[in-house]
């Protein structure tokens, strides 16, 4: 309902405690009518209401309120292409490789996988394991893909890290060589 303000109403003038500006209220409601919007409001409440003075303050949530909170976190969250930081359903996972969302629900399978077992027409057993050939994990073309058991994998990754190691013995071999050609020199 909407109020006209005449001085016939009975209405005073109250002064808002953030921006000084005058605000017109009912008499029983002086006690209460103490800011002139919102935006006052939610001010004076980040400049007053903080610390020891928060009405919250040194006290923990009950179990039940906690609940609550995540339900209504659970529910109004949101998901797919609706989230701000939504990126194509495709991500990184922390062992670097590249994972795609199943649309219609909230699982992730790695990339690499999909692709193969969408080449060979049937789904990945445990048992297989996709290879990157060049090492490379979010380089996900099917020509850098290989298909293998887990026995095979492990040895030619053994020996791909054999390789390695012999490598850096040389490298460091042919440094030290020439950090003494050149102090002869």
């Amino acid at each position: 309902m909407i109020h006209k303000w005449r001085e016939s109403s009975g209405s005073i003038s109250v002064e808002c405690q953030v921006c000084r500006k005058s605000v017109r209220t009912f008499p029983s409601r002086k006690n209460r009518k103490r800011f002139c919007s919102r935006t006052c409001y939610a001010t004076w409440m980040s400049q007053s209401v903080r610390g020891k003075a928060h009405p919250m303050f040194g006290r923990k949530h009950t179990p039940e309120s906690l609940a609550k909170m995540r339900a209504v976190k659970k529910a109004t969250a949101k998901r797919g292409p609706e989230n701000p930081r939504w990126k194509g359903g495709v991500f990184v996972s922390c062992r670097g490789y590249r994972m795609v969302t199943i649309p219609g629900s909230h699982r992730a399978v790695p990339e690499h996988r999909l692709i193969m077992a969408r080449h060979l027409g049937r789904p990945l057993t445990r048992a297989e394991v996709v290879h990157h050939r060049n090492g490379v994990k979010t380089d996900n073309r099917l020509r850098n893909l290989e298909l293998s058991d887990h026995a095979t994998h492990k040895r030619e990754h053994v020996a791909i890290v054999r390789e390695l190691r012999r490598l850096r013995r040389e490298n460091e071999a042919l440094k030290s060589a020439l950090r003494k050609c050149r102090k002869a020199g």
